[in-house]
């Protein structure tokens, strides 16, 4: 059974919040999925990080949205983010000292019980005051995940962009799903394992495709040798949870543009996109 079941109970009528929420319940049900099936380490850290990642900008971006909407009560709803978010943050830097799966649970329970009483309580205060003020909506809505990321030469359309993610284990292909949709990526698809893979690719390419390096009956490095017999241009990026360095002279060597070091975050992950964008469009 999933953490948190969403219902209708929980919109509130305003679809970057409620867009918001939809997310941070998804990532809360797959910490708690990777911790009930006693998942390694590795994907479980990565979706404790991107929960507390997308759990910070949602607050950013809701105390904007308050702010651009005038809600006379926005100084008391930004003390309840900052107290959330240090007590998260907190659970989630000792599972990082520890990697224990019980606080890991404690990190899952405490969100659980926090969001439901977060959104029924302090959101659907503030909901009369914003719900007809489109306008600060969709500045809302604009707001980019995080700032001082790294600039594509061109710029990316993320609703337009296509991703195969290749990999055996299917929490972590859930994982990258939410984080890509969440952030605009519609065309996101994904394959159990490297002949899966190339068998898909030969139908139809895609902007950026993402394979683990480690994979039963065929690795990264040979995907991506396999993958340039027919296709010399697609970007590849390989995504480890070793060092990438140890990679960079097999990868370059079967065309790989990118990596990306597991357990990854939110930004590691759109980083990795961009920089192996960057690096297509520039032939660098």
């Amino acid at each position: 059974m999933p953490a948190i079941d969403w219902t209708s109970d929980l919109e509130i009528g305003i679809s970057c919040v409620d867009g918001d929420h939809k997310v941070l319940v998804d990532l809360i049900n797959q910490v708690h999925d990777c911790s009930d099936q006693h998942e390694e380490s590795m994907i479980l850290g990565s979706a404790l990080s991107a929960l507390m990642e997308y759990t910070i900008y949602h607050f950013a971006r809701e105390e904007r949205l308050l702010e651009l909407c005038g809600y006379a009560h926005l100084e008391a709803h930004k003390r309840a983010h900052a107290d959330l978010a240090e007590k998260a943050q907190a659970f989630h830097q000792r599972y990082k000292d520890s990697d224990d799966g019980e606080v890991a649970d404690e990190v899952k329970d405490f969100l659980r019980h926090w969001l439901v009483k977060h959104i029924m309580v302090q959101d659907f205060a503030f909901k009369e005051t914003c719900s007809g003020n489109q306008t600060a909506i969709d500045e809302a809505a604009a707001m980019p995940f995080m700032n001082g990321m790294s600039v594509a030469q061109k710029p990316i359309d993320w609703s337009r962009l296509s991703v195969l993610l290749i990999d055996d284990n299917p929490n972590f292909r859930l994982l990258v799903k939410t984080i890509l949709k969440a952030l605009g990526v519609r065309n996101f698809k994904q394959a159990p394992n490297g002949e899966k893979g190339l068998a898909m690719l030969a139908k139809k390419p895609v902007d950026v495709v993402m394979c683990d390096w480690v994979m039963d009956g065929m690795n990264g490095a040979e995907f991506a040798r396999k993958l340039r017999q027919f296709d010399d241009t697609s970007p590849i990026v390989l995504v480890t949870g070793h060092l990438v360095e140890m990679y960079h002279d097999q990868g370059a060597a079967a065309g790989v543009g990118g990596y990306l070091q597991k357990p990854i975050t939110v930004r590691t992950l759109l980083e990795a996109i961009i920089q192996t964008l960057n690096r297509h469009h520039t032939g660098v």
